[in-house]
């Protein structure tokens, strides 16, 4: 007998198995992607941070958590003026994945991007 390769329904599985893995990849990677979102906004909003009021550096920061999916509250987001010459925005909040409704992945993130200002003369 001769070994004529893979059978129709070993293709379907090992496809299969592709998709799982893919998706979970994707799932767990999502949380990633919104983490450098929402980090990317935080520090365009520092480097322009004395041309705006505290407010709508937030406001931003929760319009694109919420474009992300990941729900922010004020309260979460600190813009802090008190080192000298510079501009601080920390924020923490929790995300997570739901993988296939049998298991979450979540993470709490943390981000604190400090800008020293450029003043010109």
């Amino acid at each position: 007998m001769k070994n004529k390769g893979i059978s129709g329904i070993g293709i379907i599985i090992i496809i299969v198995i592709v998709l799982v893995i893919g998706y979970i990849a994707y799932m767990i990677g999502r949380l990633q992607f919104t983490y450098g979102a929402i980090k990317g906004r935080a520090e365009n909003s520092a480097e322009v941070g004395l041309a705006q009021a505290d407010e709508i550096i937030i406001r931003d920061l929760i319009e694109t958590a919420k474009d992300q999916k990941v729900i922010l509250i004020p309260e979460q987001i600190f813009v802090d003026h008190s080192i000298k010459d510079s501009l601080r925005i920390y924020l923490e909040y929790e995300d997570s994945s739901n993988i296939f409704g049998i298991y979450t992945y979540k993470r709490h993130f943390k981000i604190d991007v400090i800008k020293l200002m450029k003043l010109h003369d």
